[in-house]
């Protein structure tokens, strides 16, 4: 009980401390930005690295955006490594019923390479890339500042590939670039998309839980009841918008496992 209790006071406590500095550096994001960027466009490609990636980077943006077509293109098979392996079939299975009912995804494209080896098969990504790359208006991508390795390997073939006039980053576990330096956002009541990310079963002992929990918190002004995606044109890109937090690492602070067992 007691423990319970310290592990509240210390997470109300990050809460206010967060927002409270959010506030002061002006963290808080212009929402009439709200994916005006893509007004014109109709067709839409996002490079996921690993299934859940798509949920904690662009889940309200594929709910917000129901008169676009995106296509998500899913770079590994998510089987994790040699000392936790996972069932490729079951994650596919977990990014299906997070995505259940989203009417603006078109098509889902498997490239099926082998979790944390994206660096080995460059060409083959490249390739894909520049196959399918005039089909689009934008091409989505984890950020470029993005330290994950395959996400890193992904954001930097694509710079390498395309156009940057093409190119939108988005933010998944890493907040890689500062939320006042977003060119556009997309927000979303914080119980759908923490419902959808629950669908990844065999990643809870990541606590997806917190890059959502830590939008609400400092992006918004809402109290809780918004969770907000920042995304960055790369030809927006400046070295002053870098910011690497992985939001991961403050798993022992916010504990919201059980948040779906309810």
């Amino acid at each position: 009980m007691f423990l319970q209790s310290f592990r509240k006071w210390i997470y109300l406590s990050s809460c206010y401390f967060l927002r409270l500095g959010s506030w002061y550096n002006n963290y808080v994001i212009n929402i009439a930005k709200e994916e005006s960027i893509l007004y014109n466009a109709k067709r839409l490609l996002i490079l996921v690295p690993h299934y859940d990636d798509e949920v904690l980077g662009c889940y309200n943006l594929l709910r917000n955006c129901v008169k676009k077509e995106f296509d998500l293109l899913y770079v590994t098979d998510s089987s994790g490594h040699k000392v936790k392996h996972y069932d490729s079939l079951t994650r596919r299975i977990e990014s299906d019923t997070a995505l259940a009912g989203i009417s603006s995804v078109r098509q889902k494209i498997y490239l099926d390479i082998p979790d944390q080896e994206v660096y080995r098969f460059k060409v083959d990504l490249k390739d894909k890339i520049l196959l399918i790359a005039d089909d689009y208006d934008f091409i989505l991508s984890p950020a470029y500042w993005d330290t994950t390795p395959d996400h890193s390997t992904i954001a930097h073939t694509l710079l390498e590939t395309i156009d940057s006039d093409k190119i939108i980053y988005y933010r998944s576990t890493d907040y890689t670039f500062k939320s006042n330096s977003a060119s556009f956002c997309s927000r979303g009541r914080i119980g759908d998309k923490l419902r959808a990310i629950s669908a990844f079963k065999t990643q809870r002992h990541l606590a997806l839980f917190n890059p959502i929990i830590y939008s609400s918190i400092t992006d918004t002004k809402l109290k809780n009841i918004d969770t907000v995606e920042c995304f960055l044109c790369a030809n927006e890109m400046r070295e002053e918008h870098k910011q690497n937090f992985n939001t991961l690492g403050i798993h022992n602070i916010f504990r919201f496992e059980n948040f779906t067992d309810k």
